[in-house]
């Protein structure tokens, strides 16, 4: 098949539903940028099931490579084929509830499916398992001692059956564990165990937001791991086991408030050099001291991505500067962003993506930010996709012309997050938001997100009411001529609102934004509006 071209097969209907016997066999081709089928089946699909061994087999796996999983199922009722070939597509993502409250007659076949019949289990290779916080509801008081009995049995076959599903799981990559309660069954020790032994098991994600302590540390050659929990002897064991990490994603808050550590502590478990992808938040690594950067800095070594809201001193963006290590993405949340940050970002190019998060309201030391980060921009403007920068307050930080002449050069962009202020959204001649629509249309043929945001030197609905309700003024005034690169999936979002783009001229091919729906200021304002025009029909 031309790889340039989609492939669509529309059935056509007769009367009575069933559809027309050579429908099927006509389709068509259209240009288009990459390999999309689409294809519409009548509702009996085993009816179909003729027509459809009347199409080639190379048609077939397409049909069945862009179906959703709800289409696999029924698709794997059709044909032998396709249920051959559809099979392991339709079970490649599973979501499984420990609690086994809902369903639990179609459960237990399921589940032996998984170990015998077609072993579906072989093709799993994302596996989601949640825990609710009510593992196992109490009996009603109404209930007799046998109708228990027999439902502790149901209950207890369905994790005999599923702890003898998981060796047959042989392709399983990624295991996803969500928890709410504050205990865990009986046998979770045993079911880490044996998931932990699974040969291609790299990605690990786990998310407890109980007191339960999870029994994590029996998995070994995990490459990937996210870990939302307490900070406890399991967590720590899990990074001892699985050094080679080459993607660490953490959100942890310590068991005893007064047990915060140094970042440097999860960080000295792992290998050196093998860390990646690096993303920590969370109240139990705080901060990482400045006597400790020789001692862990050779875990930096191949660094490419940091998401973090720890402090990171000077020291430490000076020695990715002198390692010269080079960072594709960084998002940092901080009260302030530090000159030694922005002088690192200088020193190299090939960031793609920057997002920096500014807590604190604006000081005279930012007047450097008006130098230094247009010429950052501009550095990287040749890779640089995502743009986010966005203080709480007003100042430096904010959208000016010299950050909008950078960000013109940046034609690969697909995300922009900015703020505005007062003094430039409402000035009307060379006005900064409506230079950002005519940008939008112009210089990114590849951005499908923009926000713009408004903040004042104070914080709060009061503050920013009259600068958002100006962006949402300015948004909604602007027309533009529907060029080519504009795509139609583009969303444009305020404090206001979030608007989509309309056909406002269709005779000279004009368009402008709607409002597809009003977020929090704009219902807040809504609002307002409203209670004062009822004070005024009252009186």
């Amino acid at each position: 098949m031309d790889h340039g071209r989609s492939l669509v097969i529309c059935p056509i209907w007769k009367n009575d539903g069933r559809p027309a016997s050579n429908s099927i066999q006509r389709w068509r081709f259209k240009p288009t940028r990459q390999v999309c089928v689409w294809a519409l089946f009548p509702r009996d699909l085993y009816h179909s099931s003729a027509m459809l061994l009347s199409v080639p087999s190379e048609i077939l796996e397409n049909i069945a490579f862009e179906a959703d999983n709800r289409t696999l199922q029924q698709l794997r009722r059709t044909c032998k084929f396709l249920s051959d070939f559809a099979t392991p597509l339709a079970f490649q993502s599973i979501s499984i509830d420990l609690s086994w409250t809902r369903r639990q007659n179609s459960a237990s076949l399921f589940l032996g499916s998984l170990t015998s019949g077609p072993k579906i289990g072989q093709y799993i290779t994302h596996l989601s398992l949640h825990l609710p916080k009510k593992f196992r509801s109490n009996p009603s008081r109404f209930a007799n001692a046998a109708s228990i009995k027999k439902k502790e049995d149901k209950l207890d076959s369905l994790d005999s059956l599923f702890l003898e599903a998981i060796p047959y799981m042989i392709s399983l990559r990624t295991l996803s564990w969500d928890s709410s309660g504050d205990s865990g069954p009986s046998y979770a020790t045993l079911m880490f165990e044996r998931l932990g032994n699974l040969p291609f098991l790299s990605d690990l994600e786990i998310s407890n937001f109980g007191e339960w302590d999870i029994p994590c540390s029996p998995f070994h050659h995990i490459r990937n791991l996210t870990y939302y929990g307490l900070s406890s002897a399991h967590f720590t064991s899990l990074l001892s086991n699985n050094p080679n990490l080459e993607s660490l994603d953490i959100y942890v808050w310590p068991s005893n408030p007064e047990e915060e550590q140094s970042i440097s502590a999860p960080l000295s478990l792992l290998s050196p050099g093998a860390l990646k992808t690096f993303r920590s938040k969370g109240p139990a690594y705080p901060e990482l001291y400045t006597h400790e950067i020789p001692s862990i800095w050779h875990y930096f070594h191949h660094l490419e991505h940091v998401d973090t809201d720890t402090t990171l001193p000077d020291e430490f963006w000076d020695t990715l500067r002198e390692r010269e290590v080079h960072l594709a993405s960084l998002s940092y949340l901080r009260d302030d962003i530090p000159r030694a940050l922005l002088s690192y970002l200088l020193s190299y190019t090939g960031l793609r993506e920057l997002s920096l998060h500014i807590l604190a309201s604006s000081t005279t030391d930012d007047l450097h930010i008006q130098r230094l980060l247009p010429s950052i921009i501009a550095s990287h403007s040749w890779c640089l996709t995502t743009f986010r920068i966005e203080p709480l307050y007003s100042g430096e930080w904010c959208l000016d012309h010299p950050m909008l002449d950078a960000l013109n050069l940046c034609s690969g962009l697909e995300s922009l997050h900015v703020c505005a202020n007062k003094a430039r959204t409402q000035v009307k001649a060379n006005n900064v938001i409506d230079r950002t629509l005519e940008s939008l249309t112009k210089s990114w043929p590849n951005l499908l997100d923009l926000q713009i945001n408004a903040v004042s030197q104070s914080f709060g609905f009061d503050a920013v009411r009259a600068t958002a309700s100006q962006i949402h003024k300015r948004i909604l005034t602007f027309h533009f001529v529907n060029p080519p690169q504009v795509k139609s999936g583009l969303y444009l979002t305020s404090d206001f609102a979030t608007y989509s783009i309309k056909l406002h001229d269709q005779k000279n091919n004009i368009c402008a934004f709607k409002v597809q729906y009003l977020n929090y200021y704009g219902r807040k304002e809504s609002w307002r509006k409203y209670k004062f025009w009822e004070r005024i029909n009252d009186d």
